[in-house]
């Protein structure tokens, strides 16, 4: 398990880590593809489905742990961002470095149309009978950006959970530029831009979770769809993170969401009342029969 020790010292006083500092949140579903090469060049990550030896991708499962992943890349060479896209898979971007379809960026559409743009494409060799073969690619750049924006909410809400407005340098990670609508100062409601933040994060694809978030940082979640590749889980997390959890949980035996009577213990695994006490019970007797076995 990947271990991330917070920017701000104040993760675990709000619910946002555990003792250790390590971020954890609900996802649900049964995974995603991952290319079976991939690779950097010029600061693009390249990758291919199949790569030269005609590979089946890997299919991933996200775990609780992959935010806290993704958030420690921060800064990291291009060699650790390859590592995490070998064993997690793409973010899912097109040339412009965007979730795809995305609302028009160029050309003569409506600035608020959406549009299915398309990641670029790298000549690599030729298929057997003379088709051309290509690469697919992201901007990496676009990486550090979400690994730099998710960073910088998960420090400011760990800062607004204990009354204070959150460090300059975190808000100008997500504000470079004072928002145009800025009629609402930041220090009146910090909350309504954090908002913000997750509405980007939830604006380019067709959405598959609907969330509201108050004034007071409280999150309700709707849930319309099982997340589908890494961006989708990525922004699912998150979106649990800032807000505590949202009274949803994951169930361990049948990956769907539910809503506990309790809020559950994130060092331990949780049930929905469907499959209840005797999925625990066969879990359990599972990791015993494990432990035994690596004893002998």
């Amino acid at each position: 398990m990947t271990e991330l020790r917070a920017g701000i010292s104040g993760w675990d006083w709000v619910t946002l880590a555990n003792e250790n500092g390590e971020v954890h949140a609900p996802a649900a579903g049964e995974g995603w593809l991952v290319p079976a090469e991939i690779r950097v060049r010029n600061d693009r990550l390249l990758y291919h489905f199949f790569g030269r030896q005609r590979r089946m991708p890997i299919i991933n499962n996200p775990g609780s742990s992959l935010l806290a992943e993704f958030v420690s890349l921060v800064d990291s060479p291009d060699e650790k961002f390859v590592s995490f896209a070998r064993q997690r898979g793409i973010l899912g971007l097109c040339r412009h470095g965007l979730p795809y379809p995305h609302r028009a960026v160029t050309g003569d559409q409506s600035w608020n149309q959406m549009v299915n743009c398309f990641p670029g494409r790298l000549r690599r060799g030729s298929k057997p009978g003379g088709r051309p073969d290509y690469w697919l690619w992201e901007p990496l750049a676009s990486w550090r950006l979400y690994t730099r924006v998710a960073r910088a909410t998960l420090n400011i809400v760990a800062e607004l959970r204990q009354r204070r407005h959150g460090r300059r340098e975190d808000w100008l990670v997500l504000f470079p530029f004072p928002p145009l609508e800025a009629s609402i100062p930041i220090d009146k409601n910090p909350w309504h831009y954090i908002s913000s933040v997750l509405e980007d994060w939830f604006a380019s694809k067709p959405a598959r979770l609907s969330f509201t978030l108050s004034d007071a940082g409280q999150l309700k979640v709707a849930v319309d769809h099982i997340a589908g590749g890494l961006f989708e889980y990525l922004r699912l997390q998150l979106a649990f993170a800032v807000g505590r959890g949202a009274g949803l949980a994951l169930c361990a035996s049948c990956a769907q969401l539910y809503s506990p009577t309790r809020r559950p213990n994130p060092n331990r695994l949780s049930y929905c009342p469907k499959c209840g006490r005797g999925a625990a019970m066969r879990a359990a007797s599972a990791r015993y029969r494990e432990r035994h076995k690596e004893g002998k």
